[in-house]
Parts: structure tokens; C-alpha cells; sequence
């Protein structure tokens, strides 16, 4: 039998950054662009921009390949530019039930009781109770240490950035867009998880109308149209809320919001994260030009 070795995704790098703050060290991955999907020479750089964009993936453990995958085909159709992706994770813990202990604590805004998700989650008796609320120190140590390690070590444009969440970590998008608007100018917030803490991504929208006439940003919104079923799924509403949460942004009319929503038909909360990284990094670079 041939000796077997660890795949890799070419030209990608990774980086262990420290939170002291937050108490752990995370795996950032990078992957720079290239000629072709699968490796090779770096894609020469863009006459017309000296720098290239970058698009920050949320839960990089899971998401980071898949988003990576997706940017480099968008990439080779022209669809969106040659742009650095960065997966922002957890390094040195057991997968999968350290990752999503730890996306639990940090990816939400505000600390509820989790008791029933943690049942619902399947985590063993000895895992004790999730934390949550984390999500405040986390944008700190993204917009602190992790975007200006990678502006500092990339030709990386600090003018043209990207958020991609989904889920939990759609939420943490719908957060950030909301109380951090200029800390990035695309966000793909995919299948949010705007019932946390009863509609907490709702309410962040309200207050930032209140204190506010414009939002300066690129926004894709999606679900599929499947993620209300099973009967245990429809107590989240996770189709209803991203089509209100939609209309009343597109209602606001802000001059600087270009937004774009879709619910994929017939897709899951497991399938439909393909076709929204698909859609709406195609979306969003269009947006932005």
C-alpha cells in the first residue's frame, strides 16, 4: 500500500494568532490567489489595483475550503476578482465538539441560558454548559489583530474587505454590520440566526435606524426555502426572519446600502450554504463595482 500523506489546499498558509483577551489561540488560514483552481503560479497582479481584496470567512475550520473552493471558481469565470480568503478558526482543539463550543461562545452577541442547546446540539454531559456572548471581544481581535496581520503580511487593500458568516456566524455578521458598518464593505450573511435572544439581529437594526440615515455597504441576505422544516426547525424562522429583516432594510432606502436577498428553493440549512457562498460572492463583487 503506498504511504499516505495530509492534503493540502495549494498555496494556502496557516497562522496561529493569540487572543489574550479571549484566551485562545486561532487558526487563520489564507489562501492567495492563483492562475488556476488547483494551484500553480500565483495569478499575476491586477494592473489596475495594487492591492487585492480580501474575504474574511467566519467558522474557518468548516467554511474556509468550501468558501475557498468557491471564490477561485467565481475567480476563473470573472465573476469576482483574484481576492485573498482568509478563514478565521480555532487551532489545538478536538473536532467537532471543542469548534462548536467555542463558535458558540464567539460568534454570538449576547449570553443566554443553553441549556436546550446544548441538548439539541448533542454535546456529551461532560462538555458542562455552552458559554455565549462572546461576540463583542471577538470582532475586537478580528479588526485588531487579525485584519491588520493580514494588511501587514498580504498586498492586501484595507479598502475593499468582505465578511462571509453563515448560521450562527450570519448573526455575527448581522452584529457587525449593525454596530461596526465601516469595518467592512461587503457582508455575505447566509441562513442567519437572527432568533438568538429573541430576534436580537432585529432589534440591532431598529437601534441602528434610530441614530442613523445611511448604511454605507454591499449585503447579501439568503436562506433556503427548506429551513423551517423538520416541525423542530420552525420555532427559528429562519426563512420569515431573513425576508422581514430584508424588507425593512430595503424599506429604509439608505443612499449607500446596495442589498440584494434570495431564498433558494428547495434548499436545506445543511445544503444551502453552496449555493449562497456561490450566489452571493457573485453578487456582492458585482455590487461593488
Amino acid at each position: 500500500m503506498p504511504a499516505f500523506r495530509p492534503a493540502t489546499i495549494p498555496g494556502a498558509h496557516e497562522y496561529v494568532l493569540h487572543s489574550p483577551t479571549i484566551g485562545n489561540d486561532f487558526l487563520i488560514s489564507v489562501s492567495e490567489p492563483r492562475k488556476t483552481h488547483v494551484g500553480s503560479a500565483l495569478l499575476p497582479p491586477d494592473p489596475a489595483r495594487k492591492k487585492r481584496p480580501v474575504v474574511y470567512v467566519l467558522d474557518g475550520n468548516a467554511l474556509f475550503a468550501t468558501v475557498e473552493a468557491v471564490a477561485r471558481q467565481c475567480q476563473s469565470g470573472g465573476e469576482m476578482p483574484g481576492a485573498l480568503i482568509v478563514g478565521i478558526g480555532y487551532d489545538d482543539v478536538d473536532l467537532p465538539w471543542d469548534v462548536m463550543r467555542l463558535r458558540m461562545r464567539d460568534l454570538s452577541p449576547t449570553a443566554i441560558s443553553l441549556a436546550a442547546l446544548e441538548a439539541a446540539a448533542g454535546l456529551p454531559a461532560a462538555a458542562g454548559q455552552l458559554e455565549s456572548g462572546g461576540a463583542p471581544a471577538f470582532l475586537d481581535f478580528i479588526l485588531e489583530t487579525v485584519k491588520p496581520f493580514i494588511e501587514s503580511t498580504y498586498a492586501a487593500d484595507p479598502a475593499d474587505s468582505t465578511l462571509v458568516g453563515y448560521s450562527l456566524g450570519g448573526l455575527f455578521a448581522l452584529y457587525t454590520l449593525f454596530n461596526r458598518p465601516e469595518a467592512f464593505d461587503r457582508f455575505l450573511v447566509a441562513s442567519p440566526s437572527i432568533w438568538w435572544d429573541d430576534c436580537i439581529g432585529k432589534r440591532y437594526e431598529e437601534e441602528y435606524a434610530v441614530e442613523h440615515n445611511d448604511l454605507s455597504a454591499a449585503v447579501f441576505l439568503s436562506a433556503g426555502s427548506l429551513e423551517e422544516e423538520p416541525e423542530v426547525a420552525k420555532h427559528a424562522r429562519m426563512v420569515g426572519n431573513m425576508r422581514e429583516l430584508a424588507a425593512t432594510l430595503a424599506g429604509r432606502q439608505y443612499p449607500g446600502l446596495r442589498l440584494t436577498s434570495h431564498v433558494f428553493d428547495g434548499e436545506s440549512h445543511s445544503s444551502g450554504m453552496f449555493t449562497a457562498f456561490a450566489r452571493g460572492l457573485k453578487v456582492l463583487f458585482q455590487a461593488g463595482q
